[in-house]
């Protein structure tokens, strides 16, 4: 689903947030869960989360979100989410090992909060190729930084 920045500020229902996370977290082969898998190996029934992932059940219990939660390994506190972009970057921060979420880590710099964004939709081995990248033009930059300060004390 590709999001607008527009529909990135408004808030999102817990049916986005719940597909959410079936969209981000998957198998180990690039697959998606099914509400059958998760229902299997979790305390919410197929049922509820068909429910859930459809609009027809517009208002998960707290122990049905725990249920999700647990599956996917991550805090309930994700359901506080507001926005769409707050739900991207909780969910990259869980994903990257980081601690926990702040809000306002991101605002300040989106261009890092773009980045953020892309890299949660990569594979492991997209983003450890992103991660070199990234790594090349740190080394760059570095270069280009030296040059800079050569070049002004020559001036």
């Amino acid at each position: 689903m590709v999001m607008t920045i527009r529909d990135r500020e408004e808030e999102v229902t817990a049916t986005e947030k719940v597909n959410l996370l079936f969209d981000v977290f998957v198998k180990p082969n690039g697959k998606r869960y099914t509400n059958k898998e998760v229902a299997m190996n979790s305390a919410v029934t197929e049922a509820t989360l068909s429910s859930i992932r459809t609009r027809r059940y517009n208002n998960p219990t707290l122990s049905t979100l725990q249920g999700i939660c647990d599956f996917f390994d991550i805090p309930l506190d994700y359901f506080g989410c507001k926005t769409m972009d707050e739900c991207q970057m909780y969910l990259a921060r869980v994903r990257s090992g980081l601690p926990h979420y702040e809000p306002n880590d991101f605002e300040s710099n989106p261009l890092l909060k773009e980045i953020m964004i892309k890299a949660m939709g990569m594979s492991d081995e997209a983003r450890r190729d992103a991660l070199k990248m990234l790594e090349w033009i740190e080394d760059g930059d570095k270069v280009r930084q030296v040059r800079q300060k050569a070049a002004a004390s020559v001036s």
